[in-house]
C-alpha cells in the first residue's frame, strides 16, 4: 500500500500527528492535498514540554 493510499483509508478516523516541533495533534482526518496538508476537525493541540498545557481547538 502506498503512503497516500493510506491516508485516504484513514479519513474519517482518528488520528494522532507528531510534528517536528513535538507538538501533537489528535483529531479526526477529514481532508488532505497533495502535499499532505491535513485538514482536521475536532482537534487537541498537545505540546509535550508542557503537559498541564492542553488546548482544545
Amino acid at each position: 500500500i502506498l503512503p497516500l493510499e493510506l491516508i485516504d483509508k484513514c479519513i474519517g478516523s482518528k488520528i494522532w500527528i507528531i510534528m517536528d516541533d513535538d507538538k501533537e495533534f489528535i483529531g479526526k482526518l477529514i481532508g488532505f492535498d497533495d502535499f499532505v496538508n491535513m485538514i482536521l476537525e475536532d482537534v487537541t493541540e498537545i505540546d509535550p514540554k508542557d503537559e498541564s498545557d492542553e488546548k482544545d481547538k
